[in-house]
């Protein structure tokens, strides 16, 4: 169990491709984080495509 849970629920009106590019950046940026779990909560038009963005990466 990580020690913490990061979650971002964003109310951002963004196109799929722009959830997907802010989706890549915290996949990016959290291969350095260790300890900690994060979550992304995107708009669910933009759902399917986060999710592959970060899959296999720590981002939940």
């Amino acid at each position: 169990m990580p020690d913490l849970v990061v979650a971002g629920n964003w109310k951002m009106n963004t196109t799929v491709a722009e959830a997907v590019a802010l989706a890549a950046a915290v996949r990016d940026g959290a291969a350095s984080a260790s300890g900690v779990e994060l979550v992304l909560c995107p708009p669910l038009v933009s759902l399917a495509a986060v999710s592959d963005a970060v899959k296999g990466s720590a981002v939940k």
